[in-house]
């Protein structure tokens, strides 16, 4: 029946609201994402065949076969050297060579810091790597082992045909190529290089071409432009660019003379002994 609310006619209607079978459609949507799984896991299966498809097309065909290494020569270390090192399978699949073997045999070069191995499809490996440099020269025996800036161990020479500075004192009985020193050696190769270095950095104007650490308290420096035999005394790395410096000063008043300097006292900057040589 119509009723009139405020001279308003109002529809006195039942409101219906429309039901849905709830569980009908859950399950509707269950059946479709099963089959979207089920259409993605064949589509998954169906790329991993193709994928083992290509490994095996890779691994069987000879295509892949290795035929070169490739490597260049080095400042130190040539490229025949390093292949002479290797022990790689030619003619076989380039994905089944040992590459940590190759790794480690290039490696074994006491020259080389680094090695990088990258493959260049379809049947070659290419061989890249970075070298040490020699720093010094340690005195062993009648000849010399070259070493780096960090005590690694390179090559043993008969003359000294590189120039580099020359380390004596060192003990080094049982040493290996490509090895770092160790112990007191170590101890001494590392203060040697800070006193290189720190000459280096300041700019000092006597080329140091020896260092004596025969005796670890009396330190001896002697200069390739200089007839003075610089007694350097104990190494102290706080004290090093210091002592340089005056060193530098007593040898321009010095310039000339032949002897000794002797700057070990701990109060070197009063006590200074010049011997010097007639």
């Amino acid at each position: 029946m119509a009723k009139k609310i405020n001279g308003v006619e109002s529809l006195n209607r039942e409101t219906k609201t429309p039901t849905k079978n709830v569980g009908a459609v859950s399950r509707e949507r269950n059946i479709k994402d099963n089959r979207r799984k089920k259409g993605n896991g064949l589509l998954t299966f169906f790329l991993m065949l193709v994928l083992v498809g290509v490994g095996i097309g890779i691994l069987l065909s000879p295509s892949f076969n290795l035929t070169e290494v490739v490597v260049v020569d080095g400042v130190n270390v040539n490229s025949a050297e390093i292949l002479n090192k290797l022990n790689v399978n030619y003619g076989e699949n380039i994905f089944k060579q040992d590459y940590n073997a190759i790794k480690e045999a290039v490696s074994s070069i006491p020259y080389i810091a680094d090695v990088n191995l990258s493959l260049k499809l379809p049947d070659k490996i290419e061989i890249k790597y970075s070298e040490r440099e020699p720093y010094i020269a340690i005195g062993y025996l009648s000849s010399f082992i070259v070493a780096d800036k960090y005590g690694y161990l390179l090559e043993v020479m008969k003359e000294n045909e590189r120039g580099l500075p020359v380390l004596t004192g060192l003990d080094i009985e049982n040493y290996e190529l490509g090895k770092k020193l160790s112990d007191t050696a170590r101890i001494k190769y590392e203060n040697s290089v800070i006193l290189l270095e720190s000459a280096i950095k300041q700019d000092f104007s006597y080329h140091i071409y020896e260092i004596n650490y025969d005796v670890v308290n009396e330190l001896k420096l002697f200069l390739k432009d200089s007839d003075i035999v610089i007694v350097f005394g104990e190494f102290e790395r706080d004290l090093v660019q210091d002592k340089l410096l005056y060193l530098e000063e007593a040898l321009s008043v010095l310039k000339g003379e032949k002897g000794e300097l002797d700057i070990s006292s701990e109060n070197y900057l009063e006590k200074v002994i010049f011997s010097r040589d007639f």
